[in-house]
């Protein structure tokens, strides 16, 4: 037999929270269970996450904006912040992770969000354009992603427009926002992990021959590493069991005012990273991580 677990059965569309018979909903997408029998719904409608336990039902994600015209639908957007304060467009997919992270297919956005445990949300992958482009998170264009699921870490997203499935490495303890660079400007901005170094006052990086240069202790310092000198030149960078040694007659390795500087480039490839230059904002991309396939 087919019940009614949650909404009202007189079939109209809008919205209101509370217990499971009163709730209204406006075309319900997707639903995730947790491990704690809450049940949450991507209301697409009124562009909100929901979610229902034994007996009420009540919004987790999303702000109510304005209705469309002529329509029951209220108006999508996009914004990242606390549940209730941010936006979606449309949401169609979700899954549910073991550590209480929503992720949601935030459809008319073209982007994959995420709903933290603590209630932030968060884009973890998509520009806002509409598009097909595979690469690093912060340049992947997606195309009406309509669903996703993890597994193995690793997210699936469903691309409606594109008719492809996408595979994206994900670790569930490290949900990271994607970085929100700033505009272009003379100086070179560095984000490693999503997160912008700010540089030496008195010696920033710049560019010289289509390098990016870096004080070296500086750089390796900020990211958690010990350097180290001795009479000879030679340089010694360590962090836990990890060491990488340089020597005095390096030639990417020059000295200036008593600063050693190194290409970004050269050193962080050397310490394990991957390094992408966005020109677009000036900016110098470091991760250990992949993108989207």
């Amino acid at each position: 037999m087919v019940t009614t677990y949650a909404g009202k059965n007189t079939g109209e569309a809008g919205y209101r929270d509370g217990s499971l018979g009163e709730a209204v909903f406006n075309e319900p997408a997707a639903l995730a269970m947790d491990s704690q029998d809450n049940l949450y719904i991507v209301d697409s409608g009124n562009q909100l996450i929901r979610k229902a336990d034994k007996d009420r039902v009540e919004t987790v994600a999303g702000t109510q904006g304005v209705q469309l015209s002529g329509t029951n639908y209220i108006q999508g957007s996009f914004r990242d912040g606390s549940g209730t304060e941010a936006a979606f467009n449309f949401p169609k997919g979700i899954t549910v992770l073991e550590n209480g992270t929503l992720i949601i297919a935030d459809t008319w956005n073209s982007r994959i969000r995420a709903v933290l445990s603590n209630g932030r949300v968060i884009t973890l992958v998509g520009t806002g354009e509409n598009g097909k482009a595979p690469g690093p998170l912060y340049q992947a264009v997606l195309g009406s992603p309509a669903g996703v699921v993890y597994y193995n870490k690793n997210l699936y997203i469903a691309d409606a427009d594109n008719n492809l499935i996408w595979q994206m490495p994900f670790n569930p303890a490290e949900s990271k926002a994607l970085p929100n660079f700033a505009p272009p400007s003379e100086e070179v901005q560095i984000w490693v992990n999503g997160v912008r170094l700010e540089p030496d006052a008195n010696n920033k990086p710049y560019i010289q021959e289509g390098r990016t240069i870096v004080p070296l202790r500086d750089f390796c310092e900020k990211l958690g590493y010990r350097v180290d000198w001795t009479a000879d030149g030679t340089i010694t960078i360590t962090k836990g069991n990890w060491q990488k040694v340089f020597t005095a007659l390096d030639p990417n390795l020059k000295n200036n005012n008593g600063y050693t500087l190194a290409g970004l480039r050269y050193l962080a490839e050397n310490m394990g990273y991957k390094v992408e230059w966005v020109p677009k904002y000036r900016t110098v991309v470091i991760t250990d991580s992949q993108g989207v396939e």
